[in-house]
């Protein structure tokens, strides 16, 4: 033990000398800069961590349980050998030297940078006006069957979900967030954020409602599987990217829980091994691994790129074609790597505004597969008391493809996805090979021929006035534009703060968008842990108030702020006791400010003052705002700024103008970092 431990401490002084010259920066590389992932071997020492500049970094605690494969280890292993770990580099090597150093050592198995994946969605205008794709591949037919079962557990891997959509809400079992950002560690499973996996971006609960969107509840969509139990797991971050040691342990959470299917919509990094090695120990849990091909039109076979590319037995790697069953013209493909297609131009789906729009990209396609294996293990569970293995399913979907011109040069099964065929072949398959439980059958649905049709309303007006039983006001009122207030970039202060990047500042900084488009993000919120909520700000100057005009935020307004008291007073509002001294100018409804909404609280009469407060009485729940603007009797007194200059181009976007008289319910987005 000793001999070992001098050869590596020789190796590091050797490795040490030539980091010093290297001095290369990973600030600028599509990695995180100051970690890595490594898996030692079996024969390493002891102290071999710190001997190589390591220290752990990995905020998610081990898994209660262990798969197949790990439970026969030889309990007398290192404990840093059982798995692929996150580790921080503390002697002030380099990413890239770090690597070759630990891959030059006998005890090292693994070693490799934390590299950034990238979501695989394309968005776009809406192109059809029901969800074109459900009777294309034969939903319909493998609903006769099964409309879903919740014995099936599905891991969606992505941007998190809308927690409270109505069409997904019911189908959520559990979740959990471990975004790294801006060099900002990973939540802490002690810490409130951990579990708060709701999703501000909007690709995860696009995703999650194509695969798993309630049906015959009358509303909205219907997802490939109606009745699921969703394991959502939040890695990628607002910037629509996220890290290879992020999804691993999304992986490790979801296999904890014993997850049937993963859904992966993101990739785009180069081989890793430590992520090979984490599908293999999925496929010993029992888990199908479906993966986006990509959207940058390659042959994989040529130029891989993973996920993807991972020739692994338990993984099937997804196309997107279109309504006519042609290859999209952005998804990659490739003979011997991407088995199957299936449609992904313009999909209609859930969004994390709360309503329905549409996207296309690999990133949908991806969902379509895996809610269709959901169908099949519903059914294989439910009928014939089997739980299918990853590679039968596998199998099933690849063997019943509807077959296209241009399949059998650029898939594996030569074709575009028919879970109709796929769920007849399953059970004619367990009829003949299996005896079903002595169970009673399971109740069957019949849904109509036709996708289940979409409730698209036309959506309320862009500035609500608000409903309130206060009489007018008397004299002149400015309204201003959103961020055009006495109050704007004036201190504020909030009860609490739900994570550093929700201040109470961001509700006066004059920056209203409401589309992704507006980075960063101006919402403050206080912690949805705390109760009694508040938010206040102040003048320069006493002035004569005649309402106040609240705006909430499309991308992070998840919580509703309906009976919400505004008040006007001159004297700074430091708790709730405050409001003896302060005048009531008037309430939020109670049934709220609709995400993405402006509405103006009219004062009963003008109130002087040089104090706003926003206060919610209520326990356990969050104050969140994008803006106060306070409206003035008197527009002397004081002066407002000018609201920013918005271009042309950019108010295209984010204000296009009403067809056929209703303003669209969905926006063209492109967001930042959004690399498909």
């Amino acid at each position: 033990m000793i001999r070992i431990k001098e050869k590596v401490q020789s190796a590091l002084l050797l490795l040490a000398l030539l980091h010093i010259c290297s001095g290369a920066s990973d600030r600028s590389a599509d990695y995180a800069p100051s970690r890595v992932l490594v898996r030692f071997k079996p024969s390493a020492p002891v102290g071999i961590v710190q001997l190589t500049g390591l220290q752990r970094a990995e905020r998610i605690p081990p898994l209660e349980k262990v798969t197949s494969r790990q439970a026969n280890v030889d309990t007398n292993v290192p404990d840093v050998a059982l798995e692929t770990r996150i580790y921080e580099i503390t002697d002030g090597a380099n990413v890239l030297s770090k690597v070759a150093q630990l891959r030059s050592l006998p005890h090292v198995e693994i070693a490799e940078p934390d590299y950034k994946v990238h979501l695989f969605k394309l968005p776009t205008d809406p192109g059809f006006n029901r969800q074109w794709y459900l009777p294309k591949i034969g939903a319909n037919v493998a609903w006769d069957k099964a409309t879903g079962s919740k014995k099936v557990k599905v891991c969606i891997i992505d941007s998190g979900i809308r927690m409270d959509h109505p069409d997904l809400a019911g189908n959520i079992e559990t979740g959990w967030n471990v975004v790294h950002e801006d060099d900002v560690p990973s939540a802490n499973p002690n810490d409130r954020t951990f579990r708060n996996y709701n999703d501000t971006l909007g690709h995860g609960t696009h995703v999650a409602g194509i695969l798993g969107a309630m049906g015959n509840n009358g509303k909205g969509i219907a997802g490939m599987s109606w009745r699921v139990r969703l394991l959502v797991c939040k890695f990628i971050a607002d910037s629509g990217s996220g890290y290879v040691s992020d999804a691993i342990s999304c992986m490790r959470l979801c296999r904890e829980k014993g997850a049937h299917i993963y859904s992966n919509s993101w990739g785009g990094v180069k081989f890793q091994k430590a992520l090979e090695v984490e599908i293999k120990a999925i496929q010993d849990a029992g888990g199908l691994f479906v993966s986006a091909a990509g959207n940058s039109a390659a042959n994989l076979d040529v130029t891989p790129s993973y996920p993807a590319s991972f020739d692994a037995p338990n993984q099937i790697t997804v196309a997107a074609s279109d309504a006519t069953d042609r290859l999209a013209d952005f998804s990659n493909f490739g003979a011997k790597t991407v088995h199957v297609a299936a449609p992904g131009v313009n999909l209609l789906s859930t969004t994390s505004e709360g309503d329905y729009g549409y996207m296309s990209g690999t990133s949908m396609a991806t969902p379509v597969v895996a809610g269709t294996a959901a169908l099949l293990q519903a059914v294989a569970m439910n009928e014939f008391n089997r739980t299918l293995t990853p590679m039968r399913l596998k199998r099933l979907l690849i063997q019943n493809v509807d077959r296209t011109s241009w399949g059998p040069n650029k898939l594996v099964s030569t074709g575009r996805i028919n879970a109709g065929k796929a769920m007849a072949a399953m059970i004619a398959e367990l009829q003949n090979g299996a005896i079903p439980a002595p169970q009673p059958p399971m109740p069957k649905v019949s849904p109509p021929l036709r996708a289940p049709p979409v409730s698209v309303k036309a959506p309320p007006p862009r500035s609500p006035i608000g409903a309130t039983t206060s009489p007018p006001i008397i004299g002149t009122v400015i309204s201003p534009v959103c961020g055009a207030s006495a109050i704007r970039g004036r201190p504020a202060n909030q009860s609490t703060n739900f994570g550093p990047k929700r201040h109470a500042g961001k509700a006066v900084n004059g920056n209203c968008f409401n589309d992704m488009i507006a980075r960063p993000f101006t919402c403050a919120a206080t912690d949805p842990a705390s109760s009694f909520p508040w938010w206040t700000s102040s003048l320069e100057s006493p002035a004569e108030i005649s309402g106040v005009r609240l705006t909430t935020r499309r991308e992070c307004c998840w919580s509703s702020i309906g009976g919400a008291i505004v008040y006007v007073g001159n004297t700074p509002w430091t708790n709730r006791k405050n409001a003896t001294n302060f005048t009531e100018c008037g309430r939020v409804p109670s049934s709220g400010i609709s995400a993405g909404r402006r509405m103006t609280i009219k004062c009963s009469r003008p109130v002087v003052g040089s104090h706003v407060a926003v206060y919610l009485p209520k326990t356990r729940t969050a104050l969140v705002l994008c803006e106060v603007d306070v409206m003035l009797k008197n527009p002397a007194v004081p002066s407002s700024p000018k609201p920013p200059m918005v271009p042309p181009s950019l108010k295209k976007v984010l204000d296009p103008p009403p067809k056929n008289g209703i303003p669209p319910r969905n926006r063209k987005r492109t967001p930042a970092r959004q690399t498909k």
